[in-house]
C-alpha cells in the first residue's frame, strides 16, 4: 500500500486496557491524537542457530527510519492480528510461511507510545536466504544472535525501532523458546 493510501487507511481505536471503543480512525488521525491502537510484530527465529531476523527499515520511512525492527504492521479495521502478522511477512519480506510453525505469544501493552503489540514468533526449522524484499519498507535483512541481540538492544537502543523495557518479556519468552 503506497505511503498516502496508508496514512488514510482506518484501525481501531482502543481504550487504554486495549479493548475496542466501537470507533475506527485514520491512521493519520490515530497517531496526530495519539490515540490507542494495535499494532502485530513477528519474530522469525532460526531454531538451529538461535538467531532472530530483523529487517533494516528504509531510510525513506517516517518512523524509525534506518532502524533494525521486527517484521510487523498496523492492525487495519477489518484485519485480525494473525491476518496482519501473515501478510506482513509476505509483502516485506517475500517469504511464504508454514502456519503450523507461526505461534501467538503476546501482547506488549503501550509503554512511551499508543499502541498495544501483538507478538506472534515463527519458529523456522533452517535458515531462510531467500528473500523479494519491498523496499519501500525494507533496505536489508539480517540475522542477528539471540545473545547478542538481546545485548545490543540494551546498549545500542538508537539502532532499534524496539524500546528495550518494552520488548524485556517477549525477550524472555524467546529465551525459554530457545533453550527448548
Amino acid at each position: 500500500m503506497a505511503g498516502a493510501d496508508k496514512l488514510n487507511e482506518t484501525l481501531r481505536v482502543l481504550n487504554r486496557n486495549g479493548e475496542w471503543t466501537g470507533r475506527v480512525e485514520s491512521r493519520q488521525t490515530i497517531h496526530a491524537k495519539r490515540l490507542f491502537y494495535a499494532n502485530a510484530k513477528v519474530w522469525i527465529l532460526d531454531m538451529s542457530t538461535k538467531s532472530v531476523l530483523l529487517q533494516k527499515r528504509s531510510i525513506n520511512k517516517l518512523n524509525n527510519p534506518g532502524k533494525w525492527a521486527l517484521t510487523g504492521g498496523h492492525i487495519y479495521r477489518h484485519d485480525t492480528p494473525m491476518q496482519t502478522a501473515i501478510s506482513e511477512v509476505i509483502e516485506e519480506l517475500g517469504i511464504k510461511i508454514n502456519d503450523a510453525n507461526f505461534k501467538f505469544v503476546m501482547i506488549l501493552p503501550p509503554l512511551n507510545g499508543h499502541s498495544f503489540s501483538y507478538q506472534f514468533v515463527y519458529l523456522a526449522d533452517k535458515k531462510i536466504s531467500k528473500f523479494n524484499l519491498q523496499k519501500e519498507e525494507v533496505d536489508t535483512v539480517e540475522y542477528f544472535k539471540f545473545s547478542d541481540l538481546k545485548n545490543d538492544m540494551k546498549k545500542h537502543e538508537r539502532d532499534y525501532a524496539m524500546n528495550y523495557a518494552r520488548y524485556e518479556p517477549m525477550l524472555l519468552e524467546i529465551e525459554k523458546i530457545f533453550k527448548n
